[in-house]
C-alpha cells in the first residue's frame, strides 16, 4: 500500500524505511485485503473467507462449512443427545446456552409441567382447581393461570397472555409461521402440541384411553 512519508534527508528516509521492514518481517499479508498475519496457517484460514471455500462437508445433510469449529458445532444438530435438562419441564437441550435462554424466557408451558408430574406423587395442590404438582415451583407457575396478571401483550391485536410462550404461539396466528415441520409428510404446525399430536398419526400410538369400564 502507498505510504505518504517524505523527507528532505536521505538518512531519515532510510530510518523510516527500516520501520516498514521491521514491522512486516515474519508476517504474512493477504493479497485480497492486505490484512497481515503472524502465522502462515492463519493467513490460509483467512483466505478461505475471501474464496468462500467450504472444505468441511456434513456427511448427514450435505451442508458445507468454511471453519472446522462451525462444522463441529453443526454436528450436534444430528445427534439426539440432549444433556441439558430443564428442572421445571421435560424439555432438554443440546447446548447449554439454549437451556439458559429457555429458563430466562420462562418458556415452560403449564402442559409441560403437568406432563412431568403424571404418575408421581403430587403433594402441592392448587387451591383454585383440582390440579396438583410434584414441585412447589410447578404449583407457583400454574397459579399464574388463575390470576389476572397478563404481562405479555400482542403488538398486532389486543390479546394478552400469562406466559411468553403463549404470546409466541399466538403471534404465529398473525404471521402464518409454522416452525414445527413433520419430516414424514409435508404438514407444518404453529405449536409443538399440535405437532406432537400429529406425529401419533405416523407412529400409530394411541395414548388416550377411555376411562369407562366395558
Amino acid at each position: 500500500s502507498f505510504c505518504p512519508f517524505s523527507s528532505s534527508s536521505k538518512s531519515k528516509l532510510a530510518v523510516h524505511e527500516s520501520t516498514h521492514t521491521h514491522r512486516d518481517k515474519g508476517r504474512y499479508k493477504c493479497p485480497a485485503c492486505s490484512q497481515v498475519f503472524r502465522q502462515k496457517d492463519c493467513l490460509l484460514a483467512h483466505k478461505k473467507f475471501h474464496a468462500r471455500e467450504k472444505p468441511y462437508k456434513c456427511g448427514t445433510c450435505g451442508k458445507r462449512f468454511s471453519w472446522e469449529s462451525t462444522f463441529s458445532r453443526h454436528q450436534n444438530v444430528h445427534v439426539d443427545l440432549k444433556p441439558f435438562k430443564c428442572a421445571s419441564c421435560p424439555r432438554t437441550f443440546k447446548l447449554k446456552h439454549n437451556l439458559t435462554k429457555h429458563l430466562r424466557r420462562n418458556d415452560c408451558s403449564e402442559a409441560d409441567v403437568w406432563e412431568i408430574t403424571d404418575g408421581d406423587e403430587r403433594p402441592f395442590k392448587c387451591p383454585s382447581c383440582p390440579k396438583a404438582f410434584r414441585e412447589f415451583h410447578h404449583l407457583t407457575t400454574h397459579k399464574i393461570t388463575h390470576s389476572d396478571k397478563r404481562p405479555f401483550k400482542c403488538s398486532t391485536c389486543p390479546k394478552t397472555f400469562h406466559f411468553r410462550y403463549e404470546l409466541s404461539e399466538h403471534e404465529r396466528v398473525h404471521s402464518g409461521e409454522k416452525p414445527f415441520k413433520c419430516t414424514l409428510c409435508e404438514k407444518a404446525f404453529r405449536t409443538s402440541g399440535h405437532f406432537a399430536s400429529h406425529r401419533l398419526v405416523h407412529t400409530g400410538e394411541k395414548p388416550f384411553k377411555c376411562p369407562t369400564l366395558p
